[in-house]
């Protein structure tokens, strides 16, 4: 069995959201017209990258300036300003059509002709980001036009009053269309200002909310089957909480979290990618994760330490070793059109479909790293660099125990040799660092003037990560992942337990 452990490291957060910008930046189609990005990614049976007819420029563009506009703000990522360009205007053509809607083309050399409610979404992530990290005028004077028109032309409980294709779009539930994008319109409203942006967003909380009940029950009538749908909602309503210090939607944001969520995901922030009876177990899906991450990033700034450890975990032990590293596995193209070219090198840095253990989800034929995962999980990557180091007016706190710079503070994670925790900050300013729940003295330390050196054992703990069809037990050192069942897959992420 092949294990691909030589590149996985779990303490490079940084380093991991440089890869995934490289590869945001190297998928654009050569032999479409407007050179969109690709969607599709399929390494096996065959690489090859493709166009979706719903979902390529309608879906893509946003979700990658959004993923490479805050690794560049957030996590201080130098991005190719020619990719930012590029997607730019992708996502600008998208709402060129008859309404100001993200709209997506049948073929690629076709007319836009598609409206799906799903990709809502992604087409405010997109204009949010410019707005918010290029002050980029003509995309705000977009968003303001769409929040306009879906004003006027959606009203719950989901009835829109243009017409929606495909025909699949039209059976999608209110969490798998509008819910998704209230998290965007918050973001729309934090970087212009435009009031009717949060009014907008809360129009559609108030539609979506029974969708997620007091008791935090999995109500899989209203939530529908597909899992990044039901967590992108999540991490919206919790978003539109934090931004206005609502504390009952924040509460019910917390018994799903605490509950229903568990459907699920696993004890690694793992999540299933379908709850469709028959759906793959084992296969997950990337952004879906990232999700679970933001919503666990605000609920821990809202005073829960074991969401902050639920986010460290996650990261750890899940999101950086399910990145694409390790690509000497992927056959050869046969470089008949650019979606057969070069597709190895240009999905380095992906993330995708993942088990828990690997690549390769039992039972499937088909491995694929769909190109808007990869915007989805860095964006997620990059919150959380920037809330790992935080500024409190007369010094720093350390939030988060990955190696990485910023703001003039530098940490070294415990998973060296020593399992020390080190930090220290220009001009000796007072220090906070947070240990997580696992250590023996968890919580908040501080000193007057860095640096701050922190002895942290890390101990060994076993789990049992819980599965619709089987339980897969794996070992921990701290957070990371140190050995982990062999269930009999391939392209596994760590060495099987003894």
């Amino acid at each position: 069995m092949m294990a691909l452990l030589d590149d996985v490291n779990s303490t490079d957060l940084v380093g991991a959201i440089r890869l995934g910008c490289r590869a945001m930046e190297s998928v654009f189609n050569a032999d479409d017209p407007r050179g969109v990005a690709f969607f599709d990614a399929v390494v096996r049976p065959l690489p090859r990258l493709a166009f979706s007819p719903v979902h390529s420029e309608a879906h893509v563009p946003g979700r990658h300036l959004n993923g490479l506009l805050a690794a560049e703000g957030l996590a201080g990522v130098e991005v190719d300003e020619d990719a930012v360009r590029r997607h730019r205007a992708a996502l600008l053509f998208s709402y060129s059509g008859d309404v100001p809607l993200p709209l997506n083309r049948e073929r690629v050399d076709g007319p836009l002709a598609h409206f799906c409610q799903h990709n809502v979404r992604e087409g405010f992530h997109g204009l949010a980001a410019l707005i918010r990290w290029r002050a980029d005028d003509e995309a705000l004077a977009l968003a303001i036009r769409s929040i306009d028109f879906i004003s006027g032309h959606w009203q719950a409980p989901d009835i829109w009053s243009v017409p929606i294709s495909p025909r699949d779009c039209q059976a999608l539930t209110l969490v798998q269309g509008l819910g998704r994008a209230i998290g965007p319109l918050v973001k729309v409203w934090q970087a212009a200002g435009h009031e009717p942006a949060i009014d907008l967003a809360r129009r559609i909380a108030d539609a979506v909310i029974d969708a997620f009940p007091p008791d935090g029950a999995f109500r899989s009538d209203v939530l529908g089957t597909h899992t990044h749908s039901i967590t992108s909602t999540l991490a919206s309503l919790a978003s539109l909480g934090d931004a206005q210090a609502d504390r009952a939607l924040l509460d019910r944001v917390r018994a799903f979290y605490g509950n229903g969520l568990w459907r699920i995901r696993d004890e690694l922030g793992w999540a299933v990618e379908t709850t469709v009876p028959g759906a793959s177990p084992d296969k997950g899906e990337g952004n879906a994760s990232g999700d679970i991450v933001e919503t666990g990033l605000i609920l821990g700034r809202h005073g829960d330490p074991s969401a902050d450890d639920d986010v460290e975990r996650i990261v750890r032990a899940h999101l950086l070793p399910s990145q694409l590293r390790d690509v000497s596995w992927i056959p050869g193209s046969a470089g008949t059109d650019d979606g057969t070219r070069d597709v190895a090198r240009r999905l380095h840095g992906a993330f995708g479909f993942a088990a828990p253990y690997g690549h390769d989800p039992l039972g499937l034929e088909t491995i694929k790293f769909n190109l808007d995962i990869v915007g989805g999980v860095i964006a997620s990557l990059a919150e959380v660099a920037a809330a790992a180091v935080g500024s409190t007016g007369v010094g720093a706190d350390v939030r988060f125990l990955f190696d990485l710079e910023r703001d003039g503070v530098r940490i070294r994670s415990p998973y060296g040799a020593g399992e020390t925790v080190e930090v220290t900050a220009a001009g000796g300013v007072a220090l906070r660092v947070r240990l997580p729940g696992w250590s023996a003295t968890p919580g908040w330390h501080a000193v007057d003037a860095g640096p701050i050196r922190l002895v942290t054992p890390l101990p060994t703990t076993e789990l049992r990560l819980r599965h619709r069809t089987r339980s897969i037990h794996a070992r921990l050192r701290g957070d990371q992942i140190v050995a982990m069942e062999d269930v009999g897959a391939r392209l596994r992420f760590f060495p099987a337990m003894r």
